[in-house]
């Protein structure tokens, strides 16, 4: 994989515009000699694509997991926290923590993503059970339970009681009643949506509620709901032929239906 990686970055974004070069540099860790991007050497705790990019007697190894995603990270073995300098002066502290694999290597920070922090040592999430989901996360389609015993548990159901967007299987949880909705975008009635808008005679639904930004909405957009821009914000549905009107919204081409 890393090896393939450093060969996209050459090969494939090689003599193309300064952009795509900025791109590489902060998404891959690369520097440039001209318009030839190459993968940079990474300091001891920090973001890493392959061995050769970590410093002598170190090496590159994933701390995270499927959970939260992989975390790449440079490290090097260690017994104790004195065995893991910071790389330079100002540098997030270092400690002596566990590895994937069980074994001890230094790890950036105590907290962070991929890292559980375990009676005060840094612990690889891929070292981890469901125990500490509230750190590490839980496999799709379970909920991390932190009253009583730290597990992860079957996501809620429509109707149940929640308290985050993540506890319920439509990933809706209502901000007013605190109940699993079904899933924005879907067909509704009154009874299991916030803000169900529909048309009677094309049978046409769309459940809607309140949002912060456009990922909440499922074929639709996140907007200020009145026409002066300083109302709450609410999931609009994409015009379709079905709703009841359609309208252009402000400083936009896109057309949304009326809800």
């Amino acid at each position: 994989m890393s090896v393939l990686t450093q060969r996209s970055c050459r090969r494939g974004w090689g003599s193309i515009v300064p952009l795509h070069l900025v791109f590489c540099s902060i998404f891959l860790g690369c520097s440039s000699a001209g318009n030839s991007p190459t993968l940079k050497h990474s300091e001891l705790g920090y973001t890493c694509l392959s061995d050769s990019q970590c410093g002598s007697s170190e090496f590159c190894t994933n701390i995270g997991d499927y959970r939260l995603g992989d975390r790449f990270v440079c490290s090097k073995y260690c017994t104790a926290d004195a065995d893991c300098p910071v790389p330079y002066s100002g540098a997030n502290p270092l400690q002596c923590g566990i590895l994937a694999d069980g074994s001890k290597g230094c790890i950036r920070e105590c907290i962070g993503l991929g890292v559980a922090c375990i009676n005060g040592v840094p612990t690889a999430c891929k070292a981890t059970d469901d125990s500490h989901c509230d750190q590490c996360g839980c496999p799709d389609g379970l909920r991390c339970n932190t009253n009583g015993s730290v597990s992860c548990v079957p996501k809620l159901s429509e109707g149940e009681v929640c308290a985050t967007d993540g506890d319920c299987l439509s990933d809706n949880c209502s901000p007013t009643n605190k109940t699993c909705r079904v899933a924005v975008g879907s067909p509704c009635t009154s009874d299991n949506c916030d803000r169900c808008a529909g048309n009677a005679a094309t049978g046409w639904s769309y459940c809607s509620r309140l949002c912060g930004y456009s990922s909440q909405c499922n074929a639709g957009d996140c907007l200020i709901s009145d026409v002066y821009n300083n109302g709450p914000k609410y999931c609009y549905p994409y015009c379709v032929s079905g709703c009841t009107k359609c309208f252009t919204a402000t400083g936009s081409t896109m057309q949304y239906c009326e809800i």
